[in-house]
């Protein structure tokens, strides 16, 4: 794709969707399957429709985020990772 042109993101998108697809058809290095057959034969079965019920927030917690870019919520006592451009805020 370096080398072509697109005039417009239909194109691209194309483009784009056709080499994702030559991509998970390649087999790992040392493995005889690739990206969409593990998919096929694992993944696939475990997908399951969205819930009905629209997801609701049960708590909510203010912290800062600490120089390791954790945040640690004492009500279940674990640390969370979160982006380094939140270090302090």
């Amino acid at each position: 794709m370096r080398n072509s042109t697109f005039h417009t993101k239909d194109d691209i998108n194309a483009a784009i969707s056709e080499l994702l697809k030559e991509h998970n058809n390649i087999s790992f290095r040392g493995r005889d399957y690739s990206r969409q057959s593990l998919f096929e034969e694992v993944e696939r079965r475990e997908l399951g429709p969205l819930p009905v019920k629209r997801y609701e927030i049960r708590s909510y917690a203010k912290c800062t985020v600490h120089k390791n870019s954790h945040i640690y919520l004492g009500k279940d006592k674990h640390y969370y990772s979160v982006p380094y451009r939140h270090i302090g805020k």
